[in-house]
């Protein structure tokens, strides 16, 4: 028995973590950025190392498991959030910025997004994605400017709201039902009772509340909304960090709690994938803000996901699952990016800006093209796996006409992508650039040292993937 609550250490971490930057920030006269971001690195790194040891071990089957399936996206997300905060810190020790909100909500939302992803109940899943939304008030109304504030609270309250209805109606309509709380319970009781049409709808209401936190069509507002007016590591942070989450929750239900209505699951989820793929397409070259083109870069990505998602078998499952971790690592490449684009003591914003950037910082403005190609997917870099592994898998459905729409789309995404090449190779230089940190261009060589990787002998890596996979699906 001690040894299943030994199993919640990554989550007592977690909350050693918020306990002590709090107290550190009420009684430590003594506060830099480095301070907090030390806490964060610490805290979430044994976290991990913790999670991956107690790989497989819970409290309760009808409550909290840790299995390989958890393991790997808590892992994720957790190798993430300690990625984007030490990136992060960089940025508050530039503009003298106080770091211990920051570092306090992400913390807590990483502790609630780990609840969420090992619960096997219901309501407890509901509560710890509901806590994170709350909790990402702080974190979402980090501006400078008073307007904008008001933009993201009154963005923040509305899609807060869009959340909870969501979720609980949803929630509460299922378990009215079947009269249970835990995964195993409504799975068995879907196989004895057929699904009701009100059952279909508060599967896809639960559904609709997950795409709000992953950030899909139609549910991208307050996505778009974190590109454009928060700061930057707000921004990378909620870029990456709930999509994981979310991903990991999606699967769930669909693949394992809400089997019984697959169906019109699978055509929800593909609807919302073609109008994400739509809207991303278009949405990248209608905007001259650099974030919220690649925020759009990412709803394309997230839509291609989805449609892979709703043929609903499990090669299905990875191949959407492979595709996701593929644009995972390209798009940490362009936050990275972001990072060492600064000029007099301000992060750039606007695409003009970025004008000329290959004479004063020709090694960003390559890895800049490098994880921009990648994204496209045009060979030999590592996007060119992901279409691949799409293509391949639309021909077998016989899905011509999904797989005509998606390279169209592409073809329409690639003119928002090309302004950027256009804007950084072929025009002059507009402003001058600080000095990047040395930490970004150490990311940026990991991460351009996966591609290379891979390059050399993809095989290996999505050998890795698909074995990860197969373990748990």
């Amino acid at each position: 028995m001690l040894v299943k609550y030994v199993s919640l250490f990554p989550e007592a971490i977690l909350m050693a973590m918020l306990i002590s930057i709090a107290l550190v920030h009420i009684f430590r006269q003594a506060q830099t950025p480095k301070t907090f971001a030390t806490i964060s690195k610490i805290c979430m790194f044994l976290s991990l190392i913790l999670c991956i040891i107690f790989y497989n071990i819970g409290i309760n089957g009808d409550w909290y498991i840790n299995t390989t399936y958890t393991t790997f996206f808590k892992g994720l997300m957790l190798l993430g959030a300690l990625l984007t905060g030490s990136l992060a810190s960089k940025w508050f020790l530039s503009q003298n910025y106080s770091s211990h909100k920051y570092y306090f909500c992400i913390g807590f939302m990483v502790l609630s997004f780990c609840v969420s992803i090992s619960a096997q109940n219901l309501i407890l899943m509901a509560g710890a994605m509901l806590v994170s939304v709350l909790g990402s008030s702080y974190l979402l109304m980090m501006n400078r400017e008073v307007t904008e504030q008001k933009i993201s609270k009154l963005c923040y309250i509305q899609d807060s709201i869009i959340f909870m209805l969501l979720m609980g109606i949803g929630v509460s309509v299922i378990v009215w039902h079947s009269k249970e709380w835990s995964y195993s319970g409504i799975i068995a009781y879907y196989k004895k009772v057929p699904p009701q049409t009100e059952d279909i709808i508060a599967s896809c209401l639960i559904l609709s509340g997950i795409m709000s936190i992953i950030g899909a069509a139609p549910f991208h507002l307050q996505a778009v909304h974190t590109a454009k007016y928060n700061i930057l590591p707000v921004v990378v942070f909620m870029e990456i960090i709930p999509v994981i989450t979310g991903v990991a929750i999606l699967v769930t239900l669909f693949h394992t709690v809400f089997v019984a209505m697959n169906e019109p699951l699978s055509t929800m989820m593909k609807l919302c994938g073609c109008l994400s793929v739509l809207m991303g397409a278009i949405g990248a070259g209608s905007t001259l803000n650099i974030r919220k083109i690649y925020q759009n870069v990412g709803l394309f990505n997230i839509g291609i996901m989805l449609i892979l998602f709703s043929y609903l078998t499990v090669q299905d499952i990875q191949v959407g699952l492979i595709y996701f971790l593929i644009y995972l690592f390209s798009i940490f490449g362009i936050f990275s990016c972001f990072y060492g684009l600064c000029s007099h003591g301000e992060y750039i914003n606007n695409l003009d800006d970025l004008a000329g950037i290959n004479e004063t910082k020709p090694y960003i403005a390559a890895a800049l093209l490098i994880f921009s190609i990648s994204l496209l997917g045009i060979p030999p870099l590592v996007g060119l796996l992901g279409n691949l592994y799409m293509t391949k898998l639309l021909i077998a459905h016989q899905s011509i006409k999904m797989l005509g729409f998606i390279f169209f789309m592409l073809v329409v995404l690639s003119h928002g992508l090309l302004r950027i090449f256009k804007t950084i190779y072929f025009e002059k230089k507009k402003i001058n650039f600080d000095r990047a940190d040395k930490g970004v261009y150490f990311s940026l060589f990991l991460n351009i040292l996966i591609i290379i990787i891979t390059m050399i002998d993809p095989q290996f890596l999505i050998d890795d993937i698909e074995d990860i996979i197969h373990s748990f699906l």
